[in-house]
């Protein structure tokens, strides 16, 4: 017999959600059948009864009760309705999560650039993200924070119904600020 190699990783096997058919550990469990009655019975009996009616016995009570709860459905079906209401969930989160953009300039940048940037930040915040303003300092310019604030508020300024989340702040050579769409009024 030949010696397994001890580095050698094992395939991963995927740990099934649901017990199904033998792999019920319970003497009883309660039974839902397929017309929807349910009832408590043995094991044997409950798999007996899954399998004359050509389908399987999937124990769905996940808790750890005297009796769990079992139903009697097609488990392939099941695992294939259970997957595509998971990525719907998925895909739901995704839709709905708020994306962040972010725009950068330099404290000097010219009025006309400024405006070409805010229509950007224009249709992100009209798309219903929020957006991260910052402006970049270079040498000296970090000596004049006042003019970069002053750009910023202009910024702000050509972007309609925008409004800051969070004031401007400094960290390093980067002043960044959060803005939001304002809110409606009713």
């Amino acid at each position: 017999m030949k010696a397994r190699n001890p580095r050698r990783r094992r395939p991963y096997v995927k740990e099934e959600k649901h017990f199904v058919n033998s792999r019920i550990r319970a003497r009883e469990v309660r039974c839902i059948d397929t017309d929807g009655s349910h009832n408590i019975m043995e094991t044997s009996k409950a798999i007996a009864l899954a399998e004359k009616q050509g389908l399987d016995l999937v124990q769905i009570s996940k808790g750890r009760e005297e009796v769990p709860t079992c139903k009697v459905i097609d488990y392939s079906k099941f695992k294939y309705e259970q997957s595509k209401k998971e990525k719907a969930a998925k895909k739901k989160q995704r839709e709905n999560a708020i994306k962040i953009k972010e725009i950068k300039f330099r404290p000097s940048t010219g009025d006309h650039d400024l405006q070409t940037k805010a229509k950007h930040a224009q249709e992100f915040l009209d798309d219903g993200h929020k957006l991260k303003v910052t402006i970049v300092f270079r040498g000296r310019e970090l000596a004049y924070k006042d003019v970069a604030r002053e750009t910023l508020d202009k910024f702000v300024s050509f972007v309609d119904n925008a409004v800051f989340e969070s004031s401007p702040s400094m960290s390093g050579r980067f002043m960044s600020a959060m803005i939001v769409k304002k809110a409606e009024s009713l």
